[in-house]
């Protein structure tokens, strides 16, 4: 997301940067705390993780790129409580394969048993499954939850995202206005028997639940934000990417935000494809290929590609930023996500 660590914390996220920063603020003479911060793709734990960064003395800090080894992690064995380590997108420190958890039990036991501070980043698909088989949480001091923001402070994201004066909200239905009812045809058998045709009201329901974000924005303004937050499931880094796509020539309106429909057919490869890649927020081809061998990864990718699901950057695939609700809904369904 384009904006930094104070706008996100000032729209909605105080708790959380609080606790990130009273954390690492507590080191007892022979042992420094372990931070765990753990949010979906695109929804900000990189903005939460340099917030630590900036209240700890000169760290180290790694960013895992890949499926690790070992090799990329800083020796801990070493350092004392006033030093401090960062080690961000833990997620690559296992792999859904036999043997694939040796590295990141490895990593546990050294954090436990090691003197600095150690800050971490996971991805939340992949922390709530390795909670579940590994009990990971018990690893650390202290687990920090991005969880999904509202209209209200979406809106107000949305105003520090955006660079200079914000765009035009308009109204797109044909009489100019936002219709909080709408009449359709109905044919119904009164007593008589006989059938006629009858006007049924049908309430305009995306618009009237927006109205609690009024007392922020104005009317046309609230149905924008409350359905930015419908299509990316709360996410501030998919809300903020759905806003620039629905912007048009300086002006937004309801109807230009996408509804992105997620009834769409995916066999077993491509699912478990997907899973991994949700998880992971993005992986190499070459690793799908390594976790997967019996799958036809080129095949699913392109089914993944093609559904919008996935986008695919040389030899990387990561979930697209305005699809990821429509993934992580289709995975929940399908019981691939934990």
């Amino acid at each position: 997301m384009d904006v930094t660590p104070e706008q996100l914390r000032d729209t909605g996220f105080a708790v959380q940067f609080d606790a990130v920063a009273e954390t690492v603020s507590v080191a007892d003479w022979d042992r420094g705390p372990n931070l765990a911060v753990v949010s979906d793709p695109y929804a900000g734990r990189d903005l939460l993780v340099d917030h630590a960064v900036t209240r700890l003395d000169d760290p180290t800090r790694v960013a895992l790129e890949g499926v690790a080894s070992g090799e990329e992690l800083p020796e801990l064995a070493s350092r004392d409580a006033g030093d401090a380590v960062v080690v961000e997108n833990c997620h690559y420190l296992f792999s859904r394969e036999v043997g694939g958890f040796g590295c990141l039990e490895g990593f546990l036991e050294a954090i436990a048993l090691s003197a600095p501070t150690v800050v971490t980043s996971w991805n939340a698909a992949a922390w709530s499954y390795l909670d579940a088989v590994r009990d990971v949480s018990q690893s650390f001091d202290s687990v920090v939850h991005l969880p999904p923001i509202d209209a209200v402070d979406l809106a107000r994201l949305v105003e520090a995202h955006h660079d200079g004066s914000l765009p035009e909200f308009v109204q797109t239905s044909a009489d100019g206005r936002v219709k909080t009812v709408s009449f359709d045809r109905a044919t119904v058998s009164p007593l008589g028997g006989r059938e006629v045709t009858v006007p049924m009201p049908n309430l305009n329901t995306e618009y009237l639940l927006s109205r609690d974000a009024t007392e922020t924005v104005g009317d046309v303004e609230a149905v924008v934000f409350q359905k930015l937050v419908q299509v990316a499931g709360g996410n501030p880094g998919v809300a903020t990417a759905c806003w620039d796509e629905s912007v048009r020539d300086g002006q937004v309106a309801p109807g230009f935000v996408a509804e992105y429909d997620p009834q769409f057919s995916l066999d077993d490869d491509a699912a478990f494809v997907l899973e991994l890649v949700v998880s992971n927020d993005r992986i190499r081809r070459q690793t799908l290929d390594q976790i997967r061998p019996t799958v036809q990864v080129d095949k699913a990718l392109q089914t993944l590609a093609e559904s919008g699901l996935v986008a695919v950057d040389g030899e990387w695939a990561r979930v697209a930023p305005t699809h990821w609700r429509a993934a992580k809904e289709h995975l929940e369904g399908r019981q691939l996500l934990w």
